[in-house]
């Protein structure tokens, strides 16, 4: 097949969150770059569920079945982080291109073995960090490297999830073989965007995590990270999922000339609808602070707006690109890899008590660690 010039047959595998948020039917619909051949899962009705809501061709409940697919290019891959190895080298092995969900994987070392399968078959791999294709972040990530805030020495995060699976222990979040929780989840997300908007790594982690929930005995559901980042910046985050109130995410950026306040009070997965972006360069005593309203809101062309504010479509359309020109894509697996190195920091740094320095030489103590940390929260439960 000539994948330069025809669209990337692609296939699907894992439909649970796909289906209820990450793509939704329009998605495939209107993607010009690629088609959907095939969606997998392991649960059959979940499966044909998705194979009639996005249009595909058949349904597998076996992902080796997905890799003999002679009609299937690359995968898509929105399963657990604890598949994510295994069938990434499978893929990677069957010839296949892999867009993996984030976090890449729960280790370094998983991720060091998904980047060599995906190399040594010649294979484009790429980390799906949807925020680095919402319109929203682009053009915050657009004005810091203009200079229009000069230079930005800390940025601060905080996001918080309803409390509405809580008790709940069927949220892959409490699942002992993710190797953490919420921050393994949603720091994924936030700290990658520190480090694009930044330009810069992170140099050295502290972090503290609580497991208030009755669920999570396996990994948390709030974080509090501090990282320090190779050019000097600091990034702050905080996330749980045990809030009452409504859905809040939000980031200051603060810059030398000016400071940046993104604020969105609804899931961005969930919605076209931008964040709210305010820009502050001016201040006049203590009081009087100039605001100025730069949000990207959308227009009144209603097809052309949602696909170009469409975080997921976007992404699509760039992997599908890179795997028809052969050319490196935004999030590379050592992208990804990087995201996993701050998550296992961050973790590693709550159980030692102390700032981890990167490049981390090692996580294969996390599982030893997180049965320990199982082990204590079973008990201070039955407490």
């Amino acid at each position: 097949m000539n994948t330069q010039s025809k669209p990337v047959r692609l296939a699907l595998v894992g439909c649970n969150s796909a289906l209820l948020y990450v793509f939704g039917a329009h998605t495939f619909r209107v993607l010009q770059g690629g088609s959907l051949v095939a969606v997998a899962d392991i649960n059959p009705e979940r499966a044909q569920r998705a194979c009639e809501a996005f249009n595909a061709k058949r349904w597998y409940t076996d992902v080796e079945k997905v890799l003999e697919d002679g009609e299937v290019d690359a995968v898509i891959l929105v399963t657990p982080g604890w598949c994510h190895e295994s069938q990434t080298i499978a893929a990677a092995r069957a010839g296949k291109h892999v867009l993996c969900e984030k976090p890449m994987a729960r280790t370094i070392e998983e991720c060091d073995r998904m980047i060599a399968a995906c190399a040594e078959a010649r294979v484009t791999l790429m980390i799906a960090h949807m925020k680095r294709f919402n319109r929203a972040f682009r053009k915050v990530q657009e004005i810091i490297h203009n200079g229009d805030i000069g230079e930005v020495f800390a940025i601060r995060g905080q996001w918080d999830e309803p409390a509405r699976d809580l008790g709940t222990h069927d949220n892959f979040r409490s699942d002992a073989r993710s190797l953490g929780g919420h921050w393994h989840d949603h720091g994924a997300h936030m700290s990658d965007l520190a480090c694009w908007w930044l330009g810069s790594p992170v140099k050295r982690v502290c972090g503290t995590i609580r497991s208030i929930g009755e669920a999570m005995t396996a990994g948390d559901d709030f974080c509090l990270a501090t990282l320090e980042h190779e050019n000097g910046a600091i990034s702050t985050h905080q996330t749980t999922v045990y809030t009452y109130r409504a859905w809040y995410e939000t980031y200051e950026v603060l810059g030398r000339k000016g400071t940046l306040v993104i604020h969105a009070d609804r899931h961005t997965s969930l919605t076209y609808e931008p964040p709210k972006i305010l820009l502050y360069d001016q201040t006049d005593g203590h009081f009087n602070a100039r605001a100025t309203d730069i949000t990207p809101y959308l227009g009144f062309d209603v097809d052309q707006e949602t696909q170009s504010a469409n975080q997921y479509l976007q992404e699509l359309e760039h992997f599908c690109a890179c795997v028809r020109t052969g050319d490196t894509p935004l999030v590379t697996g050592q992208v990804g890899r990087h995201g996993v190195e701050v998550i296992n920091a961050t973790y590693l740094s709550h159980f030692r008590q102390a700032w981890v320095e990167l490049p981390l030489p090692s996580a294969e103590e996390l599982p030893g660690l997180f049965e320990h940390y199982q082990r204590e929260q079973e008990c201070k439960r039955r407490r």
